[in-house]
């Protein structure tokens, strides 16, 4: 991977720290170099925005929904999303905003599955795993994906009343 001589190490360092989840290999852009220190919180709001923006197209991420099969809605959500992250990257494509969405959201789940591990080994309340990314809070939306539907018997005795299995 190569720099561009404009770009701070600062910069970089920026990028770097709120882009946490950005694996070996991904392609990504830097931002040109900030004008103070400060703006490093600014990439950090745009990625807060962004982030709101996905939740607010349920198309691309509620799959009980109607929508998310619908590949006209989701590429018009898409379409929507590219111009809140081209704020922060401007020569971002839709597979650029596709592949963010997908490392962020497995950074999410990586982090959520190490809560619910550290939960389950029977550590006490102060032993549960603490998560370290920044945004784990704002995709806390995607916690209902992972409530399974409840399930109905198929299994019915003679006069049709539901049967209950016990498992031994």
């Amino acid at each position: 991977m190569s720099f561009d001589k404009s770009v701070s190490v600062t910069t970089v360092q920026c990028f770097a720290n709120v882009c946490s989840e950005i694996t070996a290999g991904a392609q990504f852009y830097y931002m040109s170099e900030p004008e103070e220190e400060s703006q490093c919180g600014g990439l950090r709001e745009l990625l807060e925005d962004f982030i709101e923006a996905y939740k607010n197209e349920p198309s691309l991420w509620q799959t009980k929904m109607k929508e998310y099969h619908d590949r006209n809605k989701k590429d018009a959500a898409y379409r929507r999303l590219l111009e809140i992250y081209k704020s922060i990257d401007a020569k971002a494509t839709r597979d650029i905003v596709v592949k963010k969405i997908n490392n962020m959201r497995t950074s999410y789940k990586r982090e959520l599955n190490k809560i619910k591990a550290s939960e389950k080994s029977g550590a006490g309340s102060d032993e549960i795993y603490t998560p370290k990314l920044w945004y784990f809070k704002l995709f806390t939306f995607l916690n209902e994906q992972e409530t399974p539907k409840t399930s109905i018997s198929n299994l019915s005795d003679e006069d049709g009343n539901e049967v209950r299995l016990k498992l031994n």
